[in-house]
């Protein structure tokens, strides 16, 4: 399918050499708040014994599921904490230092288990008995979560602005939300590298079809193991940058030196060095 042609990111070939990783990255992604914590952790030390990835590739990934997967934190650190009594975490952390944009969201606890739990009768108790006021910080949780009966409450009696919730729905990926706000008139125009960060290609494909600003690099869709979007860009066609020098740099430090390979032979290199050497 030449570059032209190539329009949905969910409708691109991943490339061989990436579907292993894909595979094990979706297992993190698609994580269940009910599965076990230990036999997961088992698994992905399994993979890292069996020279399938290496501990810097789970560390890096596990963070950015973190970072864009709110309601199953607990159970990320619970894992990571095990993985890193056989393996040590990396000094250098790619992932923590990538660029990703601030989903954070300053409320009290109480009101923010309110909205975890998505109990909309809870919330309106606590809104009456502090004296009817609704904070966008509510809304931006709401989003952020998922939690849509929780927005649904909120939506209803808010009066303020809205384009502030755009990245936090893209984040979450609550279609509904999105729908809603969409209809509200809400700008999603900037959200397209946060749609990738957060493996919500669907979303990705539907802001490209909207023409959102695509402000995203093959790097962003590396850090956040999005197998898809990196073939897409891939297939695109990237010009050699310091955000292609990047991701490079990250795969050999991963151990995914079939990727280096890969990308070698495909054009990329870090600028002035030879990376191909540490894979031979």
């Amino acid at each position: 399918m030449s570059s032209e042609q190539l329009t949905s990111i969910q409708d691109v070939v991943v490339f061989d050499v990436f579907k292993l990783y894909k595979d094990i990255s979706e297992r993190v992604w698609n994580y269940s708040e009910d599965e076990n914590i230990q036999e997961f952790s088992n698994f992905l030390i399994s993979q890292i014994e069996s020279k399938i990835i290496s501990s810097n590739f789970v560390f890096n990934l596990i963070f950015v599921v973190s970072l864009f997967r709110p309601r199953i934190i607990r159970q990320m650190n619970q894992i990571t904490s095990i993985i890193s009594k056989k393996y040590v975490k990396p000094y250098r952390d790619f992932a923590s230092t990538a660029s990703f944009t601030n989903l954070n969201v300053f409320i009290s606890q109480k009101i923010s288990n309110i909205i975890f739990n998505d109990d909309s009768d809870a919330l309106n108790s606590y809104i009456i008995n502090s004296n009817g006021e609704i904070k966008i910080e509510f809304l931006k949780e709401a989003c952020r979560l998922g939690s849509i009966n929780c927005f649904k409450y909120l939506i209803m009696n808010f009066d303020g602005p809205l384009d502030d919730l755009a990245k936090f729905a893209v984040a979450s990926g609550n279609l509904e939300i999105i729908r809603i706000l969409s209809q509200k008139g809400v700008d999603f125009n900037n959200c397209f590298k946060i749609a990738i960060h957060s493996n919500h290609n669907e979303i990705a494909d539907w802001l490209l079809e909207n023409n959102s600003e695509n402000n995203c690099s093959i790097y962003d869709a590396y850090v956040a193991k999005n197998y898809e979007a990196i073939s897409y860009f891939i297939n695109k066609g990237v010009e050699q940058n310091e955000n292609v020098d990047f991701l490079v740099f990250m795969a050999s430090e991963e151990n995914c030196f079939d990727i280096v390979k890969f990308l070698h032979e495909k054009g990329y290199s870090i600028s002035g060095i030879n990376v191909i050497q540490y894979c031979i």
